[in-house]
């Protein structure tokens, strides 16, 4: 509610209380600890999770996101993408309904950007989760989502919603056609009337 500040809650999300997996921005910090240690760390972390679910091997979601090669590697020897696709694996190794993901790709340069962009696709359509994703790049929320909520200046207010029409599955390729573009120009127009009001 606007003026309250929260001290604590939950999410309701389809009726049910959920938790939430999480991709920021910066990578995980135990940077002593191997890729496959890192993602059984959140297991062993969570208290909403049964002991069942914390005895699931990590192994599913390394091959997923290809890197089962690398469970003994530290994140120093990863590539910025291979530690990004870690990240993304940690955050989906407890099963959570929705993914949180705060400017995850802000570190990355243009390329691998959008390399790890096709890669969260393809793993989104392998796991079918709610993702809420937070980024100032038009073209990566045109690419990425099916509804982009635009947010104005402060307060921080929805003042523009989009739904992006693309097909699926989607590819670097169509980041150049008209249609794509069509959006990225709508989403770029509300932005900025935004910020002129």
């Amino acid at each position: 509610m606007r003026g309250t500040t929260p001290t604590r809650g939950s999410l309701t999300f389809r009726e049910l209380e959920t938790f939430a997996g999480a991709g920021l921005s910066g990578f995980f910090s135990l940077f002593h600890a191997r890729i496959a240690a890192k993602q059984a760390f959140g297991l062993e972390c969570s208290s909403q999770i049964g002991i069942d679910l914390k005895k699931r091997p990590c192994n599913g979601q390394l091959r997923r996101t290809g890197l089962s090669d690398f469970r003994g590697t530290y994140p120093k020897q990863l590539s910025g993408g291979m530690r990004q696709r870690a990240s993304i694996c940690r955050a989906l190794i407890h099963d959570p309904s929705i993914l949180l993901m705060d400017e995850p790709f802000s570190a990355l340069d243009a390329i691998t950007r959008d390399e790890i962009g096709v890669e969260l696709l393809r793993i989104w359509q392998a796991n079918r989760k709610t993702v809420i994703f937070v980024t100032h790049s038009i073209r990566e929320a045109a690419f990425l989502s099916d509804r982009v909520l635009v947010m104005g200046r402060r307060p921080a207010t929805i003042v523009a919603e989009f739904k992006i029409d693309l097909p699926r599955p989607r590819s670097i390729p169509m980041m150049e056609e008209e249609a794509f573009n069509l959006h990225v120009r709508a989403l770029r127009k509300a932005i900025e009337a935004s910020h002129a009001s």
